[in-house]
């Protein structure tokens, strides 16, 4: 059995999360995780999305869904788009 209390996110970041809507796709964010000393939420976009596939400017509509849930949610949020 381990010691290690499980880490929930604070409201904002749980907020935040469910929130995230990429507009070209279905995708939503997972379930926040904590990294490195901050909050992460990853999002798993259809392998048919535009953002994925390069029809879209993948930091533009990152960024443009980033700020559409920050804008729902009344939170901040750094954005880092990571493609791999």
């Amino acid at each position: 059995m381990s010691n290690r209390t499980r880490l929930r996110p604070p409201p904002a970041v749980a907020a935040y999360a469910r929130a995230y809507r990429c507009s070209d796709c279905s995708a939503r964010a997972g379930k926040p995780r904590r990294a490195a000393g901050s909050w992460h939420v990853d999002v798993r976009h259809d392998d048919s999305c535009p953002v994925l596939t390069g029809s879209v400017d993948k930091t533009a509509a990152g960024v443009a869904a980033a700020v559409e849930a920050a804008r729902t949610t009344g939170t901040r949020a750094l954005y880092i788009g990571v493609i791999e």
